[in-house]
């Protein structure tokens, strides 16, 4: 009768070594890795003759191989399923994603057609898809370099002011967001509001481009991405022009807005931002020394303005797939203790402790 403990026993002496095996060097390459498989193999099937007869050791060796091989094609195809499920995943989703942006165009196509019989020159398409996309590319460089003075040709008042704003709080944290190698790979318009008898039509236009995105903090990099985004921006009509009021990432989520603190931002002449991923997460604090800046690390609900001659910045932030917190950031001068209570629908805030420009509730 064969003795099957004794079997797995050898077998898991002849696999042995340990983690402690690791540290020799590796100058023989996969040479050696091959070797020390092939004699780790050999010392099992010869320990196993010694065990069972050898037709027997040649049936379990064999089993065992055969097992082992399974078990390694298996691992590797579960992997590039993965991979290839990912990416059928990603594809899918940014080829949804401008699906759903040509659905909207369509819908905006309809209503510009309407729009142009009341003013042709006014809704052209070609015109208005021209300057939506000379002003992408001039935000883009005066953003890159905090230059406000050439913002107020193509920003609306109201948003050249929330931009102001959004400016001096990098610049407090002596930050500067670099956009460059910036390529429009298609624009289409999105939304059309002609509001008859007025000079405040508004229109949207969906840009879906490319660029070197990097954020730099104290002339350290913190990260350079690369690759395509979405982002639809809205115009407003103002003396025959179409003026930027606001901009929206694809990557917003509906799901995350918290109406109340929209409601709030207005109610005190603040201005709010649904996503404003993660330029302005600070870098100190025992919440945010370990900012790792990845896709899930970004603040929403961002509200920001001036507050008793203080810039103050109020939003949520999400540290992590799972972990949600809200917050408050105040100049970097303030230090004390304040006080300050909102009741917005149910949720309520407390500035308990101010200290080096971050609060954390």
């Amino acid at each position: 009768m064969i003795d099957i403990l004794g079997v797995v026993t050898l077998f898991a002496s002849a696999g042995g070594g340990g983690s402690g095996g690791g540290s020799g060097g590796g100058s023989g390459g996969g040479e050696g890795i091959l070797a020390l498989y092939y004699a780790e193999g050999y010392f099992f099937a010869n320990r196993l003759r010694q065990v069972v007869p050898v037709p027997v050791a040649v049936v379990i060796s064999g089993m065992i191989m055969i097992a082992l091989c399974l078990l390694f094609i298996s691992v590797w195809y579960i992997f590039f399923l993965i991979l290839f499920a990912s990416g059928v995943g990603v594809h899918n989703g940014i080829i949804g994603l401008i699906g759903r942006f040509k659905n909207m165009a369509k819908v905006a196509k309809r209503d510009l057609d309407i729009a142009k019989r009341g003013d042709a020159v006014r809704w052209d398409e070609a015109s208005i898809v021209d300057r939506a996309t000379s002003v992408f590319m001039k935000f883009q460089n005066d953003w890159s370099n905090n230059d406000l003075n050439p913002m107020s040709d193509y920003l609306s008042p109201d948003y050249l002011r929330h931009v102001t704003l959004m400016i001096y709080a990098l610049q407090q944290m002596n930050r500067i967001n670099r956009m460059s190698e910036v390529v429009v790979k298609q624009s289409i318009i999105t939304g059309v509001d002609d509001k008859i008898g007025s000079d405040r039509d508004r229109l949207d236009v969906t840009f879906l481009a490319k660029a070197s995105d990097q954020l730099v903090d104290n002339n350290k990099v913190l990260y350079t991405r690369k690759g395509e985004f979405i982002e639809t921006w809205h115009f407003i009509l103002s003396n025959g022009l179409w003026f930027l009021d606001g901009i929206t990432p694809s990557t917003t989520d509906p799901a995350a807005k918290i109406h109340a603190m929209e409601s709030f931002a207005r109610g005190n002449g603040m201005y709010f931002s649904s996503n404003w991923g993660n330029l302005l997460i600070p870098k100190r604090g025992k919440l945010f020394s370990t900012a790792n800046f990845t896709q899930y690390t970004r603040i929403d609900n961002h509200i920001i303005g001036i507050w008793d001659s203080v810039l103050v910045q109020l939003y949520t932030y999400t540290a992590s797939q799972n972990k949600f917190i809200s917050g408050v950031s105040l100049a970097s001068s303030t230090v004390g203790q304040l006080l300050f209570r909102s009741r917005m629908a149910g949720l309520s805030w407390m500035i308990r402790e101010v200290q080096n420009g971050i609060f954390l509730e």
